[in-house]
């Protein structure tokens, strides 16, 4: 019987932090894979033309799901200009589609603008950027509870700023 307690205890605080830790764990391995691809080709894209592309008015997928869903908006504009190539797909009706859990976008300015505006509470970047720039922003809901773990990168900080990882 006392066995039993022990084992019922251990669950009741092992499980919630070992679900805690896998939806993490989903969640920054696509984010790191997908922004490390976007962020590669926006400096591609920016050394021939000068310029970023933004795609704020077009986040792809359009909303985060706990599932991997269709994510072919990344070969449409303004996405297809960066050529991007999610690391994973799926089957869906008979032929393979890119698949994301998380929605991206991405923003740019010139050196004149202030990166801080439209950025997702609680980031924040230096208001004074000396180059043009972009960030780029993914939510997720990798346990499909409703509560998105946010996600960003910029031109100005290459670190992955994370807001309520893995809720």
């Amino acid at each position: 019987m006392v066995v039993v307690a022990v084992i019922a205890i251990l669950a009741v605080v092992v499980v919630p932090s070992w679900m805690k830790q896998a939806s993490q764990a989903k969640g920054t391995s696509e984010v790191t894979a997908l922004f490390n691809e976007i962020a590669s080709k926006e400096q591609r894209y920016y050394s021939d033309n000068n310029a970023y592309v933004d795609t704020t008015g077009t986040p792809c997928p359009g909303s985060p799901s706990s599932s991997q869903q269709d994510a072919s908006c990344f070969l449409a504009s303004p996405w297809s200009t960066l050529s991007i190539a999610p690391p994973e797909s799926a089957k869906v009706s008979g032929s393979y589609v890119p698949v994301a859990r998380c929605s991206y976008k991405v923003k740019t300015g010139l050196s004149t603008a202030n990166p801080n505006t439209g950025l997702p509470s609680p980031f924040t970047l230096p208001t004074s950027p000396a180059t043009s720039w972009y960030w780029i922003y993914a939510k997720c809901d990798m346990d499909g509870n409703g509560t998105y773990s946010q996600y960003l990168q910029s031109s100005l900080d290459s670190t992955i700023q994370k807001d309520k990882e893995g809720e």
